[in-house]
């Protein structure tokens, strides 16, 4: 679809209903949060949750994405070992900075995923 969020925001995941795909290495898709509920402070940790769905024989993977004044940071790559898989990617701190995940931060980010393999 063109408009990538309105095809994952479904709680539970509706899995074939809508979805968003590729067979291009390295592609990335990220997606606008909601902004942080409290002003002023620290976020603890920024978590990416996905669910994602082989389609293919062989190995295939994918990697969660912070994206941070304009640039993503991937984290480690996980193999889709099913037919769905939940994947997931924390991050403590500013993946461009090193320093905490201000409120600001947060606001102005973007977080998805990347096809690693």
């Amino acid at each position: 679809g063109i408009d990538h969020w309105a095809m994952v925001d479904e709680i539970p995941p509706d899995d074939d209903v809508t979805y968003n795909s590729t067979e291009t290495l390295n592609a990335v898709d990220t997606f606008q949060t909601e902004p942080a509920p409290v002003a002023g402070v620290n976020v603890v940790a920024m978590q990416v949750i996905y669910d994602v769905r082989r389609t293919e024989s062989g190995n295939t993977s994918t990697a969660p994405v912070f994206r941070v004044g304009g640039v993503n940071y991937a984290g480690t790559a996980q193999g889709n070992t099913s037919t769905y898989t939940f994947q997931r990617g924390i991050w403590t701190r500013n993946p461009a900075t090193l320093a905490a995940i201000t409120d600001t931060v947060f606001n102005a980010s973007s977080v998805g995923y990347k096809k690693t393999a």
